[in-house]
């Protein structure tokens, strides 16, 4: 289960608030989230809608997600964002897995960390 929670922003560019959660907790960020956010934005007149692009600013944990909408005929036809800056946060981390043994990785920042 997954779930976006909507309010109010406070960043001044942002036209929606958004907090993402599920399962495990919240996140800072979710692109797929977004994507439906924004859509839902567009769909239930959250935001001005324009023709053939209306763009919908989005205010997560992680910073300001700036999406565009494609809208045909009053219609959604697609989504895309794009997602606060990403960083490498450490390179070369060993780690111990137990029943795998030491492993390197590296832990990068995308709107959420992750690690490779």
């Amino acid at each position: 289960m997954f779930g976006a929670v909507l309010m109010k922003p406070i960043h001044k560019e942002a036209d929606l608030g958004v907090v993402f959660m599920d399962g495990g907790g919240y996140l800072n960020m979710c692109g797929h989230g977004s994507i439906g956010v924004a859509t839902l934005a567009v769909i239930r007149g959250l935001v001005p809608v324009t023709e053939p692009y209306t763009n919908v600013s989005l205010e997560a944990p992680a910073g300001l997600i700036r999406t565009r909408v494609k809208v045909e005929n009053g219609r959604v036809k697609e989504a895309s964002i794009v997602n606060v800056p990403a960083f490498l946060y450490r390179k070369d981390v060993d780690i111990h897995v137990p029943g795998c043994g030491e492993i390197r990785l590296d832990i990068a920042f995308g709107g959420n960390f992750s690690h490779w």
